[in-house]
C-alpha cells in the first residue's frame, strides 16, 4: 500500500460524543495503522465545516485535522465544501429535493448565510490529482465551488434552473434550534441539533492555492445541476 485516502466519517448524530469516537479516535486509528504498516502517505479528506464554531462535527474534523498534521506522514488535507451530485442525498440534495417537491421553502433565520456547492466529479478528480502527485505533501486545500451563494439566493437559483416558483418562510433561529431538539429528544425525523451551527458558521471558501497547485477549476452551480439532474 502506497497511500492511505481516508474518507470515513460520522456526519449526523444526535449524540455529540458519537463524532469524536468515530471522527477523531477512527482517524487515530488509521494513522496508527499505517505506522505499523510501513504506509508514509495519508490524504485526509476533512470539511469546509471543520471549524470551531461549527457544532460537535466540525470539531471533531478539526481535531482529526490536528492528528495528522502531528502524525509524522507525509499528509495532505482535502476541505470540500458542501458537495452534490450522484449519490449524494445529503445537504444540496436534500434542497434541491425540496425545490422539486415543496411548493413552501423553510429558511432558517434569514438565509443570508453562504454555502460554495461543488459538484462531486470535480471534488473525486481533485483527490485523484493528490493521490498521484508527490508535492502537496504538509498542504491543506479547500475543494469548494466557484462562488459563493447564499441559503436564500440557492433556493432562488435551484427555482430557476427547475422553472418552478417557491415560497419561502423565514423561520427564527431559536426555534428552529427548540425544534430539532424535541424531534431528535424524541427520536423523530433526521435533523440533529447539531446541524444548525454547521449551516450557520463562516467557512473558508477560497480556491485559489488548490487552483495554483493542482488542475482544479469546478463547474459553475448550473452546470454542475446539467450533470446532475
Amino acid at each position: 500500500i502506497d497511500a492511505v485516502l481516508h474518507l470515513a466519517a460520522l456526519t449526523h448524530s444526535s449524540d455529540s460524543a458519537e463524532y469524536f469516537k468515530v471522527n477523531r479516535l477512527g482517524t487515530q486509528n488509521l494513522i496508527d495503522a499505517c505506522k505499523k504498516n510501513d504506509v508514509r502517505r495519508f490524504i485526509y479528506i476533512s470539511s469546509a465545516a471543520a471549524t470551531s464554531d461549527s457544532g460537535a462535527y466540525g470539531v471533531s474534523k478539526l481535531e482529526s485535522e490536528e492528528l495528522v498534521c502531528q502524525s509524522g506522514l507525509e499528509w495532505t488535507l482535502l476541505r470540500p465544501a458542501e458537495v452534490y451530485g450522484s449519490g449524494m442525498k445529503e445537504g444540496i440534495g436534500t434542497l434541491i429535493a425540496w425545490v422539486q417537491n415543496l411548493k413552501i421553502i423553510p429558511v432558517i433565520g434569514d438565509g443570508s448565510y453562504c454555502m460554495s456547492p461543488v459538484y462531486i466529479d470535480d471534488v473525486v478528480d481533485a483527490m485523484a490529482q493528490v493521490v498521484l502527485q508527490s508535492g502537496l505533501i504538509s498542504q491543506r486545500l479547500n475543494l469548494c465551488g466557484p462562488e459563493s451563494i447564499s441559503f436564500d439566493a440557492m433556493i432562488d437559483r435551484l427555482s430557476q434552473y427547475l422553472q418552478v416558483r417557491r415560497q419561502k418562510i423565514y423561520i427564527p433561529i431559536w426555534m428552529v434550534r427548540l425544534g430539532i431538539s424535541m424531534a431528535s429528544f424524541l427520536k423523530l425525523g433526521s435533523f440533529t441539533p447539531d446541524q444548525i451551527p454547521r449551516m450557520l458558521s463562516e467557512k473558508d471558501q477560497d480556491i485559489h492555492k488548490t487552483s495554483a497547485l493542482i488542475s482544479y477549476s469546478p463547474r459553475k452551480l448550473e452546470e454542475g445541476l446539467r450533470e446532475y439532474l
